[in-house]
């Protein structure tokens, strides 16, 4: 399949598509059988005619996703809609309605605007329809009565004035919407779920195409992610750097018909036999779970496995020296890493980003050589590095780092300003490596025992790292210094700095042995005042997990919630917060709890694979849910939280992914929340709580401070509880579908029968089932389902079949009903 954006790309730069574009496209389409799909942020009506003059067939994805319209009997019928809720909408209106800023406002056909200004007549003529002036604050209690969403919000109005906004509605919406620039002058919004995408991911499973045999062309930011997605991402030469970088070709701009020359490239040329050669067909392919082909680099490898060149050390410590120049968002210094030798070498693989300099390598006063490949680098040692001896080198390095797309999701470093104009600066760099800040094994089965950070930023700025705060000096007129270390081992990711003109304020807390632990905040200075009151709920949370876990881990470097420019991450003992203070309807502030529970597991406890990421995941997502219970005194309430999660499970892709190539390949966020019900369910199973506290305790202690694997973690839960819980994990961790738990009835009268059996792929999958017979009060019945067919009689009248209730509270699965209708 074929994606091709509109404008910018399609479109020439006076909205047209060449004769020679329209001709290759249709030729695509028709004689070689390959659906090609317009990709817009357009709203339906400004695609249609688009559409119709390609003469084509094919689906439609408008509203970068929000919207896909397949055509059915000569009309466009939606098959998947994806909405910004009245509530986000309201709240985005309050929050830019002084801004300077025309708010839109897209609902399938309609379109309403503030008022009309040159931007809104440029893009009604060139999507050739008419925009409502509308009075906001009564369209929206129409709206709210009538419970309607938008599919999508655009903010037009200055660069500047938008690049602030959305790094401001991103630190609020992370989790609930898809927030981008289109164009410097246009800001658009869409659901989480809306992104082009998740839209050609949607529509090539559909369609029985594989992700890696897919063509994503585009010219924009909100094309990035798809270009990336795409087997093949083509960006146009009217690109923005950003987006070239993520693409497999670039191609000429949109008006030297650059969609014309790629695409007659790619299916009329010898490099379509290349393609299908080296990248349709790779060198490297895995066939993982539901015959699902996925595409591997070198880079992938390198960055990935534990190579000759990694496993042959072992890191200590890193000492990591910068100074940072916000002017320019550039860093320079060294980092000195300290390692006992493994295993006799005379090379060895560091990591750091190939848009990073390597300036030298030191190791005491002897110059080392070195060779890079991407984003490793290979250092040569003139003498053998002895099995069990501790050696150090120092690498000195400088440049620009990779600037924050989305952070924590896309990161890098996020250079934003306060809303006083302050430098407010950031690093996330979870899946992507620490190497795209500074130099070090990249790896996560290799944890340095401590860190040192010192850190020299403009004057009049404040510096928050990992651990303590060991020094404060001024270093010149223009430069102050701050030294942090910690005491624990600490995983790459975690390593971290926020710069900013933050205040700092203090707690304690009491663990139950009455031992003190101190409580720093670091908040942008004019936020003091509402930190204060809304961290309190801080102490509840520490006591909760003190209950469930045991002592909060990382006593002597203590606890620090740090305010960032993005929504929040869990860095190790500088907890990253960016939740605008607010709590949910359960009574606290998620990211407070959730990222504050990735102490335990994911800092912690720490796997070694990417892959296996389910383990700092679906634990914390899980400890999310018991602190409801901790805080509400309510297992209903427990259960009310973890159903919320149910409508965001995709079972797409198995929860534990490929080892050896730092797998990012998920769609969607099953590792959270199927994680989640999957230990939920465990709980239900055991229906001991008692036992069940004491398993999940005793599992943190066991491993605390350690790097473990999926197999340790079942191996653990199946000892712990006497129960063979190894074919329950598999089904949920290896295998993408769900348990389905087939059914049908048959009977006359009031004699009808039951008829049950587990659909699985692990073929010793056992999981009791509860129903009960609504209206009765018998309470609940268990049945006992295998992979053949069982049977039993029930007392009901065969018309009242759906009287039957399964306990889908206590357990994650699904129902196949193939009774007579």
């Amino acid at each position: 399949m074929i994606f091709i954006d509109i404008d910018g790309t399609l479109h020439t730069a006076d909205h047209q598509i060449t004769p020679a574009t329209k001709q290759i496209i249709q030729k695509i389409n028709y004689d070689l059988g390959v659906p090609v799909v317009l990709t817009t942020a357009r709203p339906p009506q400004g695609t249609f005619f688009i559409h119709k003059e390609l003469e084509l067939n094919t689906p439609l994805i408008c509203f970068n996703g929000g919207l896909i319209l397949e055509k059915k009997d000569e009309k466009f019928v939606p098959i998947f809609d994806a909405q910004v809720s009245y509530q986000d909408v309201a709240a985005i209106y309050e929050q830019t309605n002084n801004a300077n800023i025309n708010f839109n406002l897209y609902r399938n056909e309609e379109w309403y605007v503030q008022h009309i200004d040159a931007l809104v007549e440029r893009e009604a003529n060139n999507v050739r329809s008419k925009a409502k002036i509308a009075v906001f604050s009564s369209l929206l209690v129409y709206w709210k009565a009538a419970n309607k969403g938008a599919h999508k919000l655009m903010l037009m109005g200055e660069p500047n004035n938008l690049d602030s906004l959305e790094i401001a509605l991103n630190a609020t919406y992370q989790t609930e919407l898809s927030i981008h620039k289109s164009k410097p002058v246009y800001l658009e919004i869409t659901h989480q779920n809306a992104s082009k995408a998740s839209a050609i991911q949607f529509l090539a499973a559909k369609h029985g195409v594989a992700i890696d045999k897919v063509v994503a062309i585009g010219d924009n930011y909100n094309d990035a992610e798809m270009i990336q997605t795409a087997g093949i991402g083509v960006a146009m030469g009217n690109a923005p750097e950003e987006v070239k970088k993520v693409a497999t070709f670039v191609t000429k701009t949109n008006n030297e018909e650059g969609v014309r020359l790629i695409l007659e490239k790619l299916f009329f040329s010898f490099l379509f036999l290349l393609l299908f050669t080296f990248f349709i067909l790779p060198k490297t392919t895995y066939l993982f779970a539901q015959n699902q082909e996925y595409t591997y680099t070198r880079q992938d490898t390198l960055r990935g496995a534990l190579s000759p060149e990694r496993a042959c050390y072992d890191v200590k410590h890193y000492d990591l020296n910068l100074k940072i120049h916000p002017e320019t968002k550039t860093i320079n210094g060294y980092n000195e890493i300290t390692y006992q030798v493994v295993n006799d070498f005379q090379k060895m693989q560091i990591d750091l980003f190939e848009n990073l300099v390597i300036d030298r390598v030191l190791q005491g006063n002897t110059l080392l050589k070195f060779t890079r490949e991407g984003s490793a680098t290979f250092i040569s040692f003139p003498q053998k590095q002895e099995k069990g001896k501790i050696q150090s080198i120092k690498i000195y390095y400088q440049g620009k780092p990779q600037i924050a797309r989305r952070p924590p999701w896309d990161g890098g470093i996020t250079w934003a300003k306060d809303k006083q104009g302050n430098d407010w600066i950031a690093v996330s760099c979870e899946g992507l490596g620490a190497s795209v800040w500074f130099p070090n094994k990249d790896h996560l089965a290799d944890e340095p025992d401590s860190v040192r950070l010192y850190f020299e930023v403009p004057k009049g700025l404040m510096c928050v790292a990992n651990g303590n705060l060991i020094a404060q000096k001024e270093v010149n007129n223009l430069f102050d210094s701050f030294e942090w270390k910690t005491s624990y081992p600490i995983n790459n990711y975690n390593i971290t700095f926020v710069i900013g003109k933050l205040a700092h304020f203090q707690d304690v807390y009491e663990s139950k042995d009455k031992e003190k632990l101190a409580l720093d905040y670091y908040v942008l200075a004019y936020n003091v005042d509402k930190a204060r009151p809304h961290f309190e709920q801080v102490k509840k949370m520490l006591a909760c997990y003190e209950e469930r876990f045991g002592k909060y881990p990382f006593w002597k470097d203590g606890y620090a919630l740090v305010e960032t420019p993005f929504w929040g991450m869990e860095h190790q003992s500088a907890v990253a917060y960016g939740n605008n203070y607010i709590n949910n309807e359960f009574g606290f502030d998620f990211i407070i709890v959730h990222e504050s529970g990735h102490e335990y597991f994911g800092n912690s406890i720490s796997v070694g694979e990417h892959a296996e990421l389910w383990i700092h995941e679906g634990f914390t997502t899980y400890s999310d849910a018991l602190f409801v219970e901790c805080l509400t005194g309510s297992y209903d309430k427990y259960v009310t939280y973890l159903n919320s999660f149910k409508g965001r499970i995709m079972n797409l892709d198995p929860i534990i992914g490929i080892f050896g190539v730092n797998y990012r390949q998920w769609r969607g966020s099953d590792m959270y929340f199927k994680g989640a019900w999957m230990l939920h369910t465990m709980r239900s199973l055991l229906n001991n709580d008692a036992l069940w506290f004491e398993t999940i305790k005793s599992f943190y202690q066991t491993f605390k401070y350690t790097t473990i694997n999926s197999e340790q973690v079942i191996d653990f839960f199946c000892t712990k509880t006497r129960k063979d819980l190894r074919p329950l994990f598999n089904q949920y961790l290896r295998y993408a579908k769900l348990p389905t738990l087939k059914i049908y009835t048959r009977g006359k009268g009031s004699k009808m029968e039951l008829h049950y059996k587990w659909d699985t792929q692990v073929k010793d999958f056992q999981l009791p089932m509860k129903f009960k017979i609504e209206g009765k009060e018998d309470g609940f019945t268990t049945i006992y389902p295998t992979q053949a067919w069982q049977k039993m009689k029930i007392k009901l009248k065969i018309k009242d079949k759906d009287k039957i209730k399964f306990a889908t509270d206590l357990y994650y699965f699904e129902i196949e009903d193939s009774s007579e209708k």
